[in-house]
């Protein structure tokens, strides 16, 4: 992965250039450790549930649902994998149709799941942290641009893939199911491979 810093002053991603670049998925991490962020409140976390937490009063989980972790809003319809995900601007399609680009956790880059609509861009800033999620589009008062292989590697080297290590740890009959997830792969064998080492 390659983050590229932009000058803010130019509105237009496609035009501007380059100030700094930052290779590799830790980098991308610490520049978002060391940027403003929204305060976060961690919650107890119970069954197959390995993040629980609100970030400027909305609550997000992620849990392990079949072969598959997700990312979802507690009390809400609205879902993603985990791994194939990103957080961007679009347009939301469901249940009402807008005209009006918004911010979305979205399956790959372009298609809306999880709203994101009241939080700052602090609050989502801490969510791409929280979560792995690589912020496709550049923010007030953080601009860069992203070049991935793919999203899952990412994921793996963030917050939530140690989260879902400890969940692991903590669900050894569950992690030794060799159920093959759609966008992660054998995660739950990468993992047990991990704890193995430690």
């Amino acid at each position: 992965m390659r983050v590229e810093f932009l000058d803010e002053a130019d509105a237009d991603p496609h035009t501007v250039r380059a100030s700094a670049t930052i290779d590799g998925s830790d980098a991308y991490f610490k520049l978002l450790e060391e940027s403003e962020l929204a305060p976060v409140v961690h919650h107890p976390l119970r069954g197959d549930f390995f993040i629980d937490l609100t970030i400027e009063g909305r609550r997000f989980r992620a849990e392990v649902v079949g072969p598959n972790p997700i990312l979802e809003e507690h009390g809400g319809l609205h879902w993603v994998q985990l791994g194939a995900c990103s957080i961007n601007r679009a347009k939301q399609d469901y249940p009402r149709p807008s005209s009006e680009f918004e911010w979305f956790v979205c399956k790959y880059d372009n298609q809306p799941r999880v709203s994101l609509a009241g939080l700052s861009d602090a609050g989502i800033r801490r969510l791409a942290l929280e979560f792995g999620l690589v912020i496709e589009k550049p923010m007030s008062a953080f601009s860069y641009r992203v070049h991935l292989p793919a999203e899952k590697f990412v994921f793996e080297r963030s917050r939530a893939w140690l989260a879902l290590k400890e969940w692991g740890r903590k669900h050894p009959r569950k992690l030794a199911r060799r159920e093959l997830g759609d966008y992660l792969g054998d995660w739950r064998g990468r993992i047990a491979g991990e704890l193995k080492k430690e």
